[in-house]
């Protein structure tokens, strides 16, 4: 069936959420319920069937490329009755990757009944109001929240753990501002493998006690003031200058400056 001058005489949008478990910060998967009545030139009712539809997202309201696009043939058809219908929007085609902080347009082509027969874009295309835009609600202007964060990712917590995924993760402090752990509060800051290193390529203040099994200091100077404590278990190794304010106590092994 050819589908000439069709058009959509009403159009809504509703969006739904549907959460795939309950944990906080869990994937939900976007889709938008868009409904429509489809009518012939005249104004009547399309004949009811299952109907090849072609949904497009674009930036623009005429021309250009689209940015999404969902194509609904074969067993994805949709159902069309006294020409009224309703389809969820990526449900075929996901629109995770769909960015909603923009002006959106959609577009909409009907190709008939049997094999895909294509009518042409309707004219004009239907702005996304509000209501699409609140995908963006599982974002934070304009980043997604992920428990192993990489890229541009918001880190969240996995299990009191904050993990960054990403193949060169860091944690700075722009222009002279001091990066403080643990500011005014008390509780430790622990590296759990012997393969964990801490590394300074400048100047290292630690205020409270710093407790290892074993410190390498590989050049520059190494020092301990007098408010300050240092406990080694088996030893401080330094290519460098190591200073200390107090008498150094150790429980097990030395001290070696080479």
């Amino acid at each position: 069936m050819f589908l000439r001058n069709t058009k959509l005489i009403y159009i809504t949008f509703l969006l739904i959420f549907v959460f795939l478990n309950s944990t906080v910060f869990a994937a939900f998967n976007k889709q938008i319920n868009y409904q429509g009545k489809l009518t012939t030139s005249s104004g009547a009712a399309v004949s009811n069937g299952d109907y090849n539809i072609e949904f497009k997202l674009y930036t623009i309201s005429t021309g250009g490329s689209p940015i999404w696009t969902e194509t609904r043939t074969g067993a994805n058809k949709v159902t069309i009755t006294s020409g009224l219908f309703s389809s969820m929007l990526g449900e075929v085609t996901s629109l995770s990757g769909v960015d909603f902080n923009q002006t959106l347009y959609l577009g909409v082509n009907i190709g008939g009944t049997g094999s895909p027969s294509w009518d042409g874009e309707m004219s004009p295309r239907k702005k996304l109001g509000a209501v699409p835009a609140a995908v963006e609600s599982e974002r934070v202007g304009g980043f997604t929240p992920a428990q192993s964060a990489t890229g541009s990712q918001i880190p969240a917590l996995t299990s009191d753990t904050i993990v960054l995924g990403g193949t060169t993760p860091g944690l700075k402090a722009l222009s002279t501002t001091a990066l403080t752990f643990q500011n005014g509060v008390t509780g430790d800051i622990n590296f759990f493998s012997s393969s964990n290193k801490l590394t300074s390529s400048g100047a290292l203040t630690i205020a409270g006690i710093l407790s290892s099994n074993g410190l390498s200091v590989n050049g520059g100077a190494f020092n301990v003031n007098s408010s300050g404590a240092i406990t080694a278990a088996t030893g401080i190794t330094s290519s460098g200058n190591v200073t200390l304010s107090t008498a150094p106590t150790t429980s097990a092994g030395s001290y070696d400056i080479i």
